[in-house]
């Protein structure tokens, strides 16, 4: 797993390990601030060939994939969830922290908001994502969200599942987004605390920024209690036959 460069482009890391290949699953945050050069590099400079936006449309503006690039727009949610989908520009103000103080105190845990994430209702989304995955042309697929956090992380996580990385390859991968994400966490519990908001409702406005270990091992545990196993929840809710695990390693590793 390495950390790759370009400018306006937060959270940019290969997920490559040991037995599976550099330059073929890279995910970020959102790209909508590169500049058209850093278009081009992406394309030139990393090889990229799929686009997959894991946003809902609410979030997101009219994206224009660079040329020869395939490009999707997958949204795990239909709805906003708090927490994880954007919130409006300009959340942390007087106004906004007033208005938002009830839903605050009400804001569940982090892995309590990814079972959203893991519900039957999402399976058209899952499958799709795995189809579009499977079936990429050669080059490098880039998957990202708002932050690359959560719905990237997820997704990612499974993906690390299905071509056999270690849990704690998974987990490092997982909480390496923290550096990115931790410092605009900091800010905001600084924002919120001078709104005159709790230290316990800002500390849970800052938690939604930081990618903790127990967050995704908590997802596997509750995917394994709902669905038996983490391979059940792979075949049934994404579509993952172990022809199309067999498919996927293929694809992949080295």
């Amino acid at each position: 797993m390495k950390i790759l460069h370009l400018d306006n482009l937060n959270n940019f890391r290969d997920i490559a390990n040991d037995s599976v290949r550099e330059g073929v699953l890279l995910r970020s945050a959102k790209i909508d601030d590169l500049t058209d050069e850093g278009r081009d590099l992406l394309v030139n400079k990393y090889n990229v060939k799929t686009i997959i936006d894991l946003r809902t449309l609410s979030e997101t503006k009219e994206q224009i994939a660079p040329d020869g690039v395939e490009f999707f727009n997958v949204s795990m949610t239909k709805t906003p969830i708090f927490g994880i989908t954007k919130y409006k520009k300009g959340f942390v103000n007087f106004k906004n922290i007033l208005n938002m103080l009830f839903v605050v105190r009400h804001v569940p845990s982090i892995p309590e908001l990814y079972e959203h994430l893991i519900t039957p209702d999402t399976a058209e989304a899952w499958q799709q994502l795995f189809d579009v995955i499977l079936n990429a042309p050669d080059g490098a697929i880039l998957m990202y969200c708002e932050q690359g956090k959560d719905r990237t992380g997820l997704l990612c996580a499974f993906i690390e599942y299905c071509l056999g990385y270690s849990e704690r390859e998974i987990v490092a991968d997982y909480v390496e987004t923290s550096k990115f994400t931790a410092p605009r966490g900091e800010r905001t519990y600084k924002k919120a605390r001078r709104f005159l908001l709790s230290k316990k409702f800002a500390g849970k406005l800052r938690d939604i920024y930081r990618a903790d270990e127990n967050d995704i091992l908590s997802v596997f545990e509750k995917v394994k209690a709902r669905y038996g196993s983490i391979e059940e929840f792979l075949h049934t809710v994404c579509g993952m036959t172990e022809e199309k695990i067999v498919a996927l390693n293929k694809k992949f590793k080295k």
